[in-house]
């Protein structure tokens, strides 16, 4: 763990002297790879560098993705992109409807898919 901190601490440093010029973090930190880092044991930047630990996304910042399905383009794929005018008009009602109900999107198209075609499968 001390190596991991040792390591951020001088690219901490390289990033506060190159102000923002990926060019001169990347010099700054070539400069330094063989001088000690490690005041104690006198290990240098790159030993550092080669034995810290590996963070995952969550602890170097992180990333956040948000996926949102369209049940009405899901529907559609299960059926093959049905041409089916009612089936098509249904969905259409479904997404009308999804603004005002609070029922979900498949019972709504379930519902208006047996209004418009009562007899449909």
């Amino acid at each position: 763990m001390s190596f991991t901190w040792v390591a951020h601490k001088v690219e901490k440093d390289a990033e506060v002297y190159a102000k923002g010029d990926t060019a001169k973090v990347k010099a700054y930190l070539d400069s330094v790879s063989s001088l000690p880092a490690y005041p104690i044991l006198g290990h240098t930047y790159q030993y550092c560098l080669e034995r810290e630990l590996a963070l995952g996304l969550d602890l170097k910042g992180g990333m956040n993705v948000t996926m949102q399905i369209s049940l009405a383009e899901l529907v559609k794929a299960l059926s093959n992109n049905n041409p089916d005018p009612a089936f098509n008009q249904a969905i259409a009602n479904a997404n009308i409807d999804t603004r005002t109900s609070q029922s979900d999107y498949i019972t709504l198209f379930v519902n208006e898919y047996e209004k418009l075609n009562p007899n449909g499968k």
